[in-house]
């Protein structure tokens, strides 16, 4: 494993500055990170059209809705035709159901809502190019759009569904999760089928066009599917359809029997709330609200959806060849950062105590950069207290990177076993036996597992970064290998092999931890850190064979620094650990001995091979090394801007 070391990577970096100089030309947008609140199991999403602020009908229709809205112990509501309603009346009546937050969008007109049980932050009210305007804020990590779009044309609707994706695109995260709830007075394709057997419908909106000269309901005649159509193409998904039984009889949300007194149509679907794709495995139930008490509390029915905010565990798929979320079809493609140390070069175990706020605005900027997954490296010294005691207090901090994991929704890599410091090895482990020493590192898995077991957002136990069993007949003096600047990366399991195949010593100290780990978590994956000279090979070699070493393995983790003009032959190494037949993630690469260019087609032709890739990060931005002032900056930048540049689509 490689480090920002000045002095360290001279030595490579010269082989291609001109080429990392015109590399940098490429722009790359900035991404600010957000703050993300403690999240809770779930969040109930309401929302409802009020028609006219309960201007009309007045009572007792506004007390019952009062009082239901209360029993729905709702996390979100969003509301349309807020008309009359000022942020006080808002903020009063949300306080009846428990709601300390609340947003109006504005104070004339049909406006629009938002009251939360969390606190509504990032709030942006958008006018221009919207019929009734657009409310956006975000909430428990989600972004929340308040959709009213145009009731009466249907080329509007299209538009507001385009100035809608614009302004989605400005968001400052490469992989937002978003919600769009309200009434969009559009129809879904996926209703075309009850729509084409009505025979009413397409009269009635003659009637009304006719009747209105600046109304077009119609389109050539025929119902306009265009903007529900617009944010479908957007890759937004249709919650409630998602989850409908295809027997079931349609159900629309528009009109009620409170207003059955006017004539508005038949009965269609109006009301809807869409997810972002990477939101959609956490959606646990949608649902139209429609029954006998609805049915009176305004012209529109609520629609409601439920989204479990817990990160769904990583498991590997089906074919045994990559990753998917746990219970879904949903793939999920390793792309993410080794966080193994600041800024400063220094370890995470020597800051984070003291510094923990410098630990959280690195989560979210590699977050906000697009990463899923961030390995960091547990240092043996400072997680245990002597050979059989955990040290509680790096348990504890453990425990809140956890959280901290959860509430920026990132994965987890723990990397474990770490002696990346002589000076911080402790005396008394490093006079164990290998018997004793195999035991000692054990516990240390088994309370690594056990702090971890009932949280998703392990993706793995990565058991030692690059171990090696020796070889030759002699006999080492140390357990590390040699130092890269001031740290030792590679770790050797035994002193000498006493004749025993190096292959079998390798897989019996795997099984060891492999069980340790499974006392106490039976679900998160196991894999172990692999130098490239791990292939049975002539010359050197680490007594990892992955082809006689990985039955305890879940998937195959290899490090692999492409070399300029090689190319060829880290995709041949690569080829070597897939020959295994399980996934593999290439869980340190690096431009350190290519150039930028060279780095991006690796990525991109080892995709036939590899289904994970991680990288560095060091604590600071791509804007922060813009403009490099030394070479390893630039070296830093280029690989930053290749790593939002080919992130895997969700």
């Amino acid at each position: 494993m490689k480090r920002r070391s000045e002095t360290r990577m001279l030595v490579f970096f010269f082989l291609a500055v001109a080429n990392f100089l015109s590399w940098l030309a490429v722009a790359v947008p900035h991404a600010t990170a957000q703050a993300v609140s403690p999240t809770q199991p779930t969040l109930k999403i309401l929302t409802h059209n009020v028609w006219y602020g309960f201007t009309k009908k007045t009572e007792p229709r506004h007390a019952r809705w009062l009082a239901w809205m209360k029993e729905q112990a709702a996390d979100i509501v969003v509301q349309q035709e807020l008309n009359e309603y000022t942020p006080a009346r808002l903020a009063q009546e949300a306080a009846t159901w428990g709601h300390p937050y609340s947003e109006l969008l504005k104070e004339d007109g049909f406006a629009t809502g938002i009251t939360s049980r969390f606190p509504l932050t990032d709030v942006e009210r958008l006018r221009d190019g919207f019929h009734h305007g657009l409310l956006r804020c975000r909430v428990q990590g989600l972004w929340v759009y308040v959709i009213h779009f145009h009731p009466s044309h249907f080329a509007r609707r299209i538009e507001e569904a385009r100035l809608l994706a614009e302004d989605i695109r400005s968001l400052p995260e490469a992989e937002p999760r978003i919600v769009l709830a309200g009434d969009f007075n559009g129809f879904s394709p996926i209703d075309q089928a009850h729509y084409d057997q009505d025979e009413q419908l397409v009269p009635f909106f003659q009637m009304l066009d006719q009747r209105d000269p600046n109304a077009r309901n119609l389109n050539a005649g025929k119902m306009d599917y265009g903007g529900i159509d617009a944010i479908q193409g957007q890759g937004f998904i249709d919650t409630v359809a998602h989850f409908r039984n295809p027997k079931a009889s349609f159900a629309g949300t528009f009109p009620t029997r409170l207003v059955s007194d006017e004539d508005h149509g038949s009965d269609r679907r109006l009301d809807y709330i869409f997810v972002s794709p990477n939101l959609l495995p956490h959606v646990q139930r949608a649902e139209i609200l429609r029954n006998e008490t609805t049915e009176l509390l305004s012209d529109h029915v609520p629609v409601t959806a439920t989204i479990d905010l817990n990160m769904p565990r990583i498991e590997i798929d089906q074919a045994r060849r990559g990753f998917k979320l746990q219970g879904t079809k949903t793939a999920f493609t390793p792309w993410g950062f080794n966080y193994d140390h600041d800024r400063h070069g220094r370890l995470i175990e020597d800051y984070w105590h003291d510094e923990w706020a410098t630990v959280e605005e690195d989560f979210r900027e590699m977050k906000a950069l697009g990463a899923n997954v961030v390995r960091v490296h547990l240092q043996f010294g400072k997680f245990m207290a002597s050979a059989s005691q955990p040290d509680a207090k790096s348990l504890g901090q453990l425990k809140k990177l956890i959280r901290l994991a959860e509430d920026t929704g990132l994965y987890l890599d723990l990397t474990g076993l770490g002696c990346y410091h002589k000076q911080d090895v402790p005396d008394w482990y490093d006079q164990l036996t290998q018997a004793e020493r195999w035991q000692t590192q054990a516990v240390f898995w088994q309370a690594i597992a056990k702090t971890c077991a009932t949280s998703s957002a392990i993706f793995c136990y990565d058991l030692m970064n690059e171990p090696v069993v020796p070889g030759g007949t002699g006999r080492r003096d140390d357990w590390l290998g040699a130092a890269f600047g001031d740290k030792h990366f590679v770790q050797f399991i035994a002193l000498e092999t006493g004749g025993q195949p190096r292959p079998e010593i390798a897989a019996e100290w795997i099984a060891g931890l492999a069980d340790a780990i499974r006392q106490e978590d039976t679900q998160s994956l196991i894999t172990v850190g692999l130098v490239p000279w791990s292939l049975d090979r002539p010359g050197l070699t680490s007594g990892f064979p992955p082809d006689k070493v990985s039955e305890r393995l879940d998937f195959i983790s290899v490090h692999l620094y492409p070399e300029q003009g090689k190319l060829e032959e880290a995709l041949e190494t690569l080829q070597g650990f897939a020959a295994v037949g399980k996934p593999v993630v290439i869980e340190e690469m690096f431009n350190l001995q290519c150039d930028g260019p060279t780095l991006a087609s690796f990525i991109e032709r080892s995709s036939d091979q590899a289904t994970g890739w991680i990288g560095f990060y060091w604590g600071q931005t791509a804007e922060e090394y813009d403009p490099p002032s030394t070479i390893p900056d630039a070296m830093m930048l280029a690989w930053l801007k290749i790593f939002q540049s080919q992130r895997p689509k969700p």
